[in-house]
């Protein structure tokens, strides 16, 4: 029997899937934040929702803080940092050149060994190099 965390993030996985992405509202950095809120009751990116609508502005976002890392970072300054993230832990990682995106780092949520991105084409499951990793849990 799944434990009632891994349940959650499995119907959370699904409900974002039947919704088509939207930037600023659906994005990598918003399906992490849901779950977030979800998981804890508490919405890092709530400042940040629907203040950007496309590519190019979500760019500037990142860039006037100094990079993903460093948005996320301070968004998630509330909890610890982990170097063993399980099931339900967060992310920012490496986008490897091999995938066309502007985008360079990208944030998933840890699911069973694997990282789950929200991406235009949905969610998919990658293993892809961690920077930081956060303990949601």
């Amino acid at each position: 029997m799944a434990d009632p965390l891994t349940v959650r993030l499995e119907s959370y996985i699904l409900d974002t899937v039947r919704e088509p992405p939207r930037w600023g509202e659906n994005d990598c950095v918003m399906f992490v934040a849901g779950w977030i809120k979800i998981a804890t009751g508490h919405d890092p990116a709530l400042s940040y929702r629907g203040t950007y609508r496309d590519e190019a502005s979500c760019l500037e976002l990142i860039a006037r803080h100094g990079g993903m890392h460093s948005l996320v970072a301070s968004c998630l300054k509330d909890f610890r940092t982990t170097y063993l993230p399980r099931t339900g832990d967060v992310a920012v990682l490496v986008l490897p050149h091999r995938y066309r995106s502007a985008f360079r780092e990208v944030m998933g949520i840890r699911v069973n060994g694997r990282w789950a991105i929200r991406g235009i084409d949905g969610v998919a499951f990658h293993h892809l190099p961690l920077l930081t990793a956060w303990s949601i849990v």
